[in-house]
């Protein structure tokens, strides 16, 4: 549904994107990671049309944006960086006017803008002027003109910015929902937003991609996916430290008192192997009495911190 081959943008000697390679199918929500003047940005609105690339090719469902745009662009929705709009304007004018600039009209403009205003839930502010409305109901606003048309690709710029948990958490049904006709690109800064709705991630920073993976995979690559975290009472900890700091296969620990009052054990393997096993054998070998064992976390933010910070 959305191809980029090779794109790149640069602004004087600044080199916003370069040599960009993406692919998007149906039924994808891809989630694009980056920090702050990663390019995050700049590649959205080069892949929505907003600016043209200096160097490679944007071809949204088999038209190539720059030979054949109207077509290209009308299989587009796009949700831009600060949800722009006439604040003079009601909400429904506002929404009436994107439909007719979309060539919807009659009752079919009606019924679009109706059902736009009922997904996002902002048919309370309907009579309202854009001005007047707070940030999260602007930002709805915003994906309300960005799926007027049920456009089969939707960009969307940090869909959730300004939203609060309950909307922010609507918002990922929704998106979820558009997903099963569309193919979603995101672009956000909130890692729990791409765990918890994207089933792809592209982690990106000075303009190039540094990693196209799915989440999962991701979670599992972190530094911290082999720790184990292990919760006993604090009358055995110390025999338990004991025997796993004798243990050729624990290659660190280190102990922490809980807000219960029992002992966490962090245990780091001496190499990149999975210890759960392993300890939960050595438990069951020695008798000892386990409150909780488990993984550690990390994941896909240690991931992140790495590509990135050496990236920086």
């Amino acid at each position: 549904m959305l191809e980029l081959h090779d794109i790149g943008k640069k602004f004087g000697r600044f080199t916003a994107v370069e040599s960009f390679d993406l692919a998007l199918m149906p039924g994808d929500i891809l989630g694009l990671l980056g920090p702050n003047g990663a390019g995050k940005t700049t590649l959205m609105r080069m892949a929505s049309g907003f600016l043209r690339p200096d160097e490679g090719r944007v071809v949204v469902g088999g038209w190539d944006l720059a030979k054949s745009r109207r077509k290209a662009l009308g299989m587009i929705g796009y949700l831009p960086e600060g949800s722009p709009a006439y604040g003079e304007m009601e909400v429904s004018d506002f929404l009436d006017f994107c439909a007719r600039a979309r060539n919807i009209t009659g009752r079919a403009k009606d019924i679009a803008c109706a059902r736009a205003m009922e997904r996002t839930q902002i048919d309370d502010v309907a009579n309202q002027p854009v001005q007047l409305l707070s940030k999260g109901y602007k930002r709805r606003l915003g994906l309300a003109q960005a799926i007027l048309a049920e456009p089969p690709l939707l960009l969307l710029d940090e869909p959730t910015d300004g939203l609060d948990p309950n909307q922010r958490s609507r918002m990922r049904v929704l998106i979820r929902e558009l997903a099963e006709h569309a193919a979603v690109l995101i672009s956000t800064h909130l890692l729990d937003e791409v765990e918890a709705i994207c089933n792809r991630t592209v982690i990106m920073a000075k303009g190039q991609k540094l990693l196209d993976s799915t989440p999962a995979a991701l979670k599992r690559a972190g530094r911290a996916h082999h720790h184990i975290r292990m919760e006993l009472d604090a009358a055995q900890a110390e025999r338990v430290a004991n025997i796993l700091l004798m243990d050729q296969a624990v290659g660190g620990l280190r102990a922490e008192a809980t807000d219960d009052g029992h002992v966490a054990l962090l245990l780091t393997p001496e190499e990149e192997q999975d210890l759960l096993g392993y300890v939960g054998m050595l438990a069951h070998q020695y008798g000892w009495d386990l409150h909780q064992i488990g993984r550690a976390g990390g994941g896909l933010a240690d991931v992140f911190k790495d590509l990135t910070r050496s990236n920086s």
